[in-house]
C-alpha cells in the first residue's frame, strides 16, 4: 500500500509514498522532489526500507503542480490507510480467485466430458462444461471454508459480487448466473446432487436416451453373432443372420440359459450400424479376444506391455531361450541351440546345442548343467533372476525352477516372446554377425529387402553348423561392450558379476544335484567313497567334516552301498557330489580326498593344509574307534549244569513194613543233593 499511518517525529501522521505522488502528479519528476527535499523546509520525509514517505500535511499545494489536489483530501486518505482501497481490494480478490481457478483445473475432467460421459458432446461444448464444473467446484470450496477472507474480502456478499462479475464476462454454458441469490441456489443444488458432480453442469439435451434405436440387448446379440458361434463370420454375415432372425426365419437360443430370443424385441438395422457397434472399443476387445486363435498376436495388438530399465549389474538377470540357427542342415535333422544371456553385460553365459528331436527335458537340463558349471569355474554366486519361456520349462517349475534352487528368482512367461530380452539379442546376433556368412538363410517373410533371401543357401553338415555357431557366439562375447568399448562383453560380465552387491548367495549344490546330477551306486569303506576311479571324503556344503558332525553323518551312511549324485565340468573335473537316499533326501556332501606331496622337502604351505585336513579326518575316525572300543567290558563265561527235576512216576514205592520184617541199619555214607542228582 502506498498510503500509511505511521510514527513520524513522535506523532502518528498520514504518510504518502513518493511513488504515489509521481503516479498522481505526472508533471512531477523525481529530480524535482529530490531538490525540494533538500532546499525547502516543507516536504518533510522519512526513508524506510528503500521507500521515501512524505508527511501529508507538509506537502505544499501550489502551482504549478497542486499535489494535494491530485492526492485528495486527508480524511479519505486516512480511511484508505486504515481499511484499504475498496476498488483495489476487489481487483486483488479477482486476480487471486482467477489464479486459484487455474490451479484447480484438472484436464482429466475434460477427458470425462469428451469420452467417458457416454454422450455425444462436441469438443467446444465439452471445454465449456469442463470450465463451468471447475468454477462451480472452486466457488463451493470457498463457500465451505470462508475462502473470501483469504481474498481480502469482508463478507460472502462481496465474494458473490466479484464472482458474478467474472462469470458475466466468461459466459459459460451450464453456469449463467445474474445475482447472488441465483448463485446460492446453484451451489445448494450442486451439493444436493448425488451422482457424479461432473454431470451437474451438463445440459439435459445431452442426457436424453429415449430415441436410442439400438438397445443393450441388441448390442449383446450383435456381439454373440460375431464371436459366439465358434466360427469367424464377417460383418456382412452377421447382418444377414440378424436380419433373418428379425424376420422370423432364424431361431436363436442362448446356450447358457436356454432362453429363446424373441424377434419382437429387436429392430432391423443397417450393415453400417452393426459394424459401428462391433467396432466400439468395449465390444471389439472382447470379440477379437474370443475369435483370436493367436493369443500372442492378440496381446501385441490390444494388451499394453511393460517397459523396463536394464539392470545396473551383471548376474542380476539372465534371459534364456531356444533358437534355430539360420543355416540349412542336410537331411531332416535341424540344429537347435539353447542359450542364456546376461542383460547388463550382453554376454552369452551358457549355451548347448543338439538336433531338433533331442529338444526335450534332458536337453534343457544339459543347459542348466552347463550354466552352473560355468558359474562354478568363474567362482560366481547363483544368478539373481532367470527369465524364460514356459514350454519345456513348465515341467521343471515345481522342482529345479523353484526360486532359490538355481537362481534367487524365476520368471516364466507364457506366450509372451516380446517380454524376454534375449529375443531381441538373437536378432542382433543374426543380422550383426551370422548374416555375413555365405550360407546364411534369411527369414521367409522378411520386410527389409536386405534381409530377404538371395541365392539358394547351401546345405551343411550338422557338425559344420555347430562349429560356425560356436565361433559366432565366442566372437560376440569378445566384441567391445556397447557402454564400455574398452572392455569385451565377457570381461564386463565377470568384473560386474563379482562386485554385484545384490547377488551374494552361493550356489547350493545340495538342492541341485538330485535334479541335474549323474546318479551312481557305490560303497563307502573306511570313511572313503569311491566312484569314477576317484576317492572322496564325507562333508557338507562348506567342506570336509571332522569331529562329531562327521561321526553323525557316518552313522546315517553306515558302511555299505551309497546312492551318489555327482556333476563334473566339460573337462571331467569335479564340481559337486553328494550322498542321497533313494527318494532324493540329502545325507552328506562329497569332497575330493586331499592329496599332498609325500616328500617332506618338496611340501608347500598348501600341502601342509591338505595334510592337516586329512589328519583331522583320520583322527576323528580313529577317535571314534577308540571310544567305541573303550565301551567294551572284559567278561568271562562259565558252563552251567542245568538242574533236572526227579520223575516221580518212575520211582519204585517202598513195601509196607510188617512186624516180622527186620530193619537193617544203613551203613552207607549220606550223599549231598548235588551228588545225588
Amino acid at each position: 500500500m502506498m498510503i500509511a499511518l505511521k510514527e513520524f517525529n513522535g506523532k502518528r501522521e498520514l504518510l504518502v509514498s513518493e511513488q504515489l505522488i509521481l503516479e498522481k502528479c505526472q508533471s512531477l519528476k523525481s529530480t524535482y522532489l529530490k531538490k525540494a527535499r533538500c532546499a525547502s523546509k516543507s516536504w518533510e520525509y522519512v526513508r524506510e526500507n528503500g521507500t521515501i514517505w512524505y508527511k501529508f500535511t507538509s506537502i505544499p499545494n501550489r502551482a504549478p503542480h497542486f499535489v494535494i489536489d491530485h492526492l485528495g483530501n486527508e480524511e479519505d486518505l486516512i480511511k484508505i490507510a486504515r481499511f484499504g482501497n475498496p476498488e483495489e481490494s476487489k481487483t486483488n480478490a479477482k486476480n487471486k480467485f482467477l489464479k486459484q481457478i487455474e490451479l484447480d483445473i484438472d484436464y482429466r475432467d475434460l477427458h470425462f466430458y469428451l469420452y467417458e460421459s457416454g454422450m455425444d458432446i462436441k469438443r467446444e461444448t465439452a471445454e465449456e462444461y469442463h470450465s463451468a464444473y471447475t468454477w462451480l467446484k472452486t466457488i463451493n470450496d470457498y463457500c465451505k471454508s470462508n475462502g473470501w477472507i483469504r481474498l481480502g474480502l469482508r463478507t460472502k456478499k462481496e465474494f458473490f459480487e466479484i464472482v458474478i462479475e467474472l462469470l458475466d464476462a466468461k459466459k459459460m454454458k451450464g453456469l449463467k448466473i445474474s445475482n447472488p441469490d441465483a448463485l446460492q441456489r446453484k451451489i445448494n443444488w450442486y451439493n444436493e446432487f448425488t451422482g457424479d458432480k461432473r454431470r451437474f453442469v451438463i445440459s439435459g439435451l445431452h442426457s436424453n436416451n429415449h430415441n436410442k434405436k439400438v438397445t443393450d440387448e441388441m448390442e449383446r446379440l450383435f456381439n454373440s453373432l460375431f464371436a459366439g458361434l465358434g466360427t469367424k463370420p464377417t460383418f456382412e454375415e452377421v447382418w444377414y443372420k440378424y436380419s433373418r432372425f428379425v424376420e422370423g426365419k432364424y431361431e436363436i437360443v442362448n446356450m447358457e440359459t436356454g432362453e429363446i430370443y424373441s424377434p419382437e424385441n429387436f429392430e432391423e438395422v443397417s450393415r453400417s450400424t452393426i459394424k459401428a457397434y462391433l467396432y466400439k472399443y468395449e465390444n471389439k476387445i472382447g470379440n477379437f479376444s474370443a475369435r483370436s486363435g493367436d493369443w500372442t498376436r492378440f496381446k501385441l495388438d490390444y494388451i499394453p506391455y511393460y517397459s523396463f530399465e536394464k539392470p545396473k549389474y551383471a548376474n542380476s538377470l539372465l534371459s534364456i531361450d531356444d533358437r534355430q540357427p539360420p543355416f540349412v542342415t542336410k537331411g531332416k535333422k535341424r540344429t537347435w541351440y539353447y542359450m542364456g544371456m546376461d542383460l547388463y553385460s550382453e554376454c552369452y553365459v551358457a549355451y548347448v546345442f543338439g538336433k531338433h528331436y533331442e529338444k526335450n527335458v534332458e536337453f534343457l537340463k544339459n543347459f542348466y548343467r552347463k550354466l552352473l558349471t560355468n558359474y562354478h569355474q568363474w567362482g560366481l554366486p547363483m544368478p539373481g533372476e532367470i527369465e524364460m519361456e514356459s514350454s519345456l520349462n513348465s515341467t521343471l517349475k515345481n522342482s529345479l525352477l523353484v526360486p532359490g534352487v538355481i537362481a534367487q528368482n524365476i520368471t516364466i512367461y507364457q506366450n509372451a516372446p516380446n517380454s524376454k530380452y534375449i529375443e531381441r539379442a538373437f536378432g542382433q546376433l543374426r543380422y550383426g554377425l551370422e548374416k555375413e556368412d555365405a550360407d546364411f538363410v534369411c527369414r521367409p517373410f522378411a520386410r527389409r529387402e536386405s534381409n530377404q533371401q538371395g541365392a539358394t543357401a547351401q546345405e551343411l553338415e550338422y557338425e559344420d553348423i555347430v562349429r560356425k555357431c560356436n565361433n559366432f557366439i565366442e566372437q560376440w562375447n569378445n566384441m567391445p561392450h556397447s557402454k564400455f568399448p574398452e572392455k569385451t562383453r565377457l570381461e564386463v560380465f565377470l568384473e560386474s558379476a563379482k562386485s554385484n552387491p545384490h547377488v551374494q548367495e552361493k550356489i547350493d549344490w545340495t538342492k541341485i544335484l538330485p535334479y541335474l546330477g549323474i546318479n551312481t551306486l557305490t560303497s563307502m569303506k573306511a570313511g572313503i567313497v569311491k566312484y569314477s576311479n576317484r576317492e572322496y571324503l564325507i562333508g557338507n556344503a562348506d567342506g570336509i567334516l571332522t569331529g562329531d558332525r562327521l561321526i553323525e553323518r557316518l552313522r546315517k551312511i553306515n558302511d555299505g552301498k551309497v546312492n551318489v549324485y555327482y556333476l563334473n565340468d566339460d573337462n571331467g573335473n569335479h564340481v559337486a557330489s553328494g550322498i542321497y537316499t533313494s527318494d532324493g533326501r540329502y545325507i552328506a556332501s562329497l569332497h575330493p580326498k586331499p592329496v599332498f606331496q609325500k616328500a617332506k622337502v618338496e611340501q608347500t604351505e598348501a600341502d601342509a593344509i591338505l595334510k592337516e585336513t586329512m589328519a583331522a579326518y583320520q583322527n576323528t575316525i580313529i577317535g571314534a574307534i577308540k571310544e567305541s572300543k573303550s565301551m567294551i567290558e572284559e567278561i568271562q563265561i562259565d558252563e552251567k549244569i542245568a538242574f533236572v527235576a526227579p520223575n516221580y512216576e518212575e520211582m519204585v514205592l517202598m513195601p509196607t513194613i510188617d512186624e516180622d520184617v527186620e530193619i537193617m541199619p544203613n551203613t552207607t555214607q549220606k550223599l549231598s543233593l548235588y551228588d545225588r542228582f
